[in-house]
């Protein structure tokens, strides 16, 4: 959808030589569903700054998101000691090690307030691995989980609980020994809800839909959330079309809604750079 907006008017710059008021930067970042190297490329090349005025065009279902809740990304490592099943004494089972650093990260989650903006802190337990049979005390597990922070729970606070749950399970399972990467952190951005970018695309929607929009929160972390997140940038959006299954299998976007979403970015980035 993007690319056609941005194809046509730069066709228009090279055939009648119009005069943009604005330089117009169209980046195919990569890595966004990983850890967003891309992005974070994107700002240390200087193409994004503070002052840029950043959208990026993933699926939004055609819904304005600013503001994105935070993520922490850890992988936990239980190392044990492998033993036959029939005795189990005789090992250290990493598997129970690691429920119990599962069970306490479940329970200490909660205990954080809610926040009004991005709601409650939550978890998801995304991969987990270990033991090498039925009749095998584990002598190994590990686990990638993913936390979604809100504003009441920094980086740091994070890593404290997972500090806590380590140390809860070593309790429960003596001689074990668990370590842990955090190999991806994004802080909560912040909600703007008079910025200029977003006045500009509420305006196109209506001019082309007739649907008066305001933004609405992002659960999830786009690449304009790594822009506002490491330069403090106030003007960082997500808008696209309407699709289904998302990080699942089949994901699909609706073609009907492409055709919508066109038009309204081709409208929103003529008001922006166009004089």
């Amino acid at each position: 959808t993007a690319m056609l907006a941005y194809r046509d008017i730069a066709n228009e710059v090279i055939r009648d030589g119009a005069e943009l008021k604005r330089t117009l930067i169209f980046a195919a970042t990569a890595d966004e569903e990983d850890r967003m190297l891309g992005a974070e490329r994107l700002i240390e090349s200087g193409y994004a700054t503070a002052e840029t005025l950043a959208v990026d065009f993933d699926c939004s279902d055609e819904i304005i998101y600013m503001g994105h809740k935070g993520k922490c990304w850890y992988e936990i490592t239980a190392k044990g000691k492998s033993a036959h099943s029939a005795f189990p004494e005789t090992g250290i089972d990493a598997i129970a090690a690691m429920a119990e650093v599962i069970r306490y990260i479940r329970k200490a989650l909660p205990e954080f307030p809610s926040d009004d903006l991005f709601g409650m802190n939550t978890v998801c337990f995304g991969t987990i691995e270990g033991g090498d049979n039925t009749n095998i005390v584990a002598g190994l597990c590990k686990m990638k989980i993913d936390v979604r922070i809100n504003r009441y729970l920094s980086e740091d606070g994070c890593d404290k609980v997972i500090d806590r749950a380590i140390e809860a399970a070593k309790e429960e399972v003596p001689g074990i020994d668990i370590t842990y990467n955090k190999f991806a952190s994004r802080r909560a951005t912040g909600f703007y809800e008079d910025s200029p970018i977003v006045t500009a695309l509420a305006k196109a929607i209506f001019e082309e839909t007739g649907e008066r929009k305001s933004p609405e929160v992002e659960m999830g972390y786009t690449d304009s959330g790594v822009i506002a997140a490491m330069t403090g940038n106030r003007n960082c959006i997500t808008f696209g079309p309407y699709g289904e299954a998302l990080h699942k299998p089949n994901e699909w976007v609706s073609i009907s809604s492409m055709k919508r979403t066109s038009k309204i970015i081709d409208r929103f980035i003529r008001s922006l750079v166009c004089r």
